[in-house]
C-alpha cells in the first residue's frame, strides 16, 4: 500500500525491487478508472504514468512516484489531454492513449522530457500522434490546456505507407539508432520509433526516425516473420550489439508475443 496525495491508500503492488522482473501493477485511488502503465526511471526515481479513462477510452495521465520501487506516492490527475477537452456530456469525440517518454535532444539546456500520446478522432475513425513536456516529470504542459494552440506538431498517419481510414497510429516507443558509441546510450539521437499501426503492405507497426524527439518522418514498416496480423506494439529494445526484441499484445484476450532480430530494421 502506498500513500495518495489526499491520504487516500493505493493498491500497489511492486516486482521492480526484488530484481526479477521489470514489471509492475499500479491501481489508482485518486481516479475512478484507469488503464495501462508505463514506467520511466530517472536519476534512481520510478515515475509510473497511468492512463486516465473516466468518461472514455482516455483522456489524460496520473503518476505515481516512488524512490526505491516499493513504496510509492501516487500524484493522482496530473494532466488532462485535448480528449479531455473536447469530451461533452459523456459523448466522447475524441479519446487518446498515452505513451514512453524520453529526454529532449536540447536536454543538457532546457532540462526537459517528452511524452508522447496518440488521439482517435471517432468523426474520421482515424489517430494521429502529439507531444507534452516537462522539467519535472509530473507536470506537462504543451498549450492546448490553456486553449492556445498545440506548441508540439501533429504526427499524423503517412498514406503512402499505412491505412488512414480504421488505421491505428498509436504511442511512439523510441531507441537511439545505432552508431558507434551509441549502442547503449539511451538519450541518443537520431532516434528509431515503432508504434502500433496499420502498414499498407506487409509489415506490422508503425517505424520512423527523429532528429529532435517530435519531429517525426515514417519509413517502412519493419518486416516480421511470421507476421502477427492485428497486434499492437508494447516495445522493442536493444539488448546487445546484434540483439534486439519486440514486445507485442496479440488478440484478445492479450497474448504476449516477442520477436528477436540482429538489427531495429526488422524482427523474426
Amino acid at each position: 500500500m502506498v500513500t495518495g496525495r489526499g491520504g487516500s491508500s493505493v493498491a500497489f503492488i511492486s516486482l521492480i525491487a526484488l530484481g526479477c522482473v521489470d514489471a509492475l501493477m499500479f491501481h489508482s485511488k485518486e481516479v475512478t478508472k484507469e488503464w495501462d502503465t508505463w514506467v520511466f526511471v530517472e536519476n534512481g526515481t520510478f515515475y509510473a504514468y497511468y492512463l486516465v479513462t473516466e468518461v472514455s477510452f482516455g483522456e489524460g495521465f496520473g503518476v505515481g512516484v516512488s524512490s526505491d520501487g516499493v513504496h510509492w506516492v501516487d500524484q493522482g490527475y496530473v494532466w488532462h489531454g485535448p480528449s479531455w477537452w473536447n469530451n461533452t456530456k459523456g459523448q466522447p469525440k475524441f479519446w487518446e492513449g498515452s505513451s514512453a517518454i524520453w529526454r529532449a535532444a536540447d536536454f543538457n539546456k532546457t532540462g526537459k522530457y517528452l511524452i508522447n500520446y496518440s488521439q482517435m478522432n471517432t468523426l474520421c475513425n482515424c489517430q494521429n500522434i502529439t507531444f507534452a513536456e516537462s522539467t519535472d516529470l509530473i507536470h506537462w504542459s504543451n498549450g492546448l490546456e490553456e486553449g492556445k494552440p498545440n506548441k508540439y506538431p501533429w504526427f499524423n498517419i503517412d498514406p503512402d505507407l499505412y491505412q488512414v481510414k480504421g488505421g491505428r497510429w498509436d504511442t511512439i516507443y523510441s531507441i537511439p539508432v545505432p552508431g558507434p558509441g551509441q549502442e547503449n546510450l539511451r538519450d541518443g539521437y537520431p532516434r528509431y520509433g515503432y508504434w502500433t499501426a496499420s502498414p499498407s503492405t506487409n509489415g506490422t507497426f508503425g517505424f520512423g526516425i527523429t532528429h529532435d524527439g517530435f519531429n517525426w518522418k515514417s519509413l517502412p514498416s519493419p518486416k516480421m516473420l511470421p507476421e502477427p496480423i492485428g497486434a499492437e506494439l508494447g516495445a522493442v529494445e536493444f539488448v546487445r550489439p546484434g540483439v534486439y526484441v519486440a514486445m507485442l499484445g496479440y488478440g484478445w484476450p492479450r497474448t504476449m508475443l516477442a520477436y528477436t532480430a540482429t538489427s531495429p530494421l526488422g524482427c523474426t
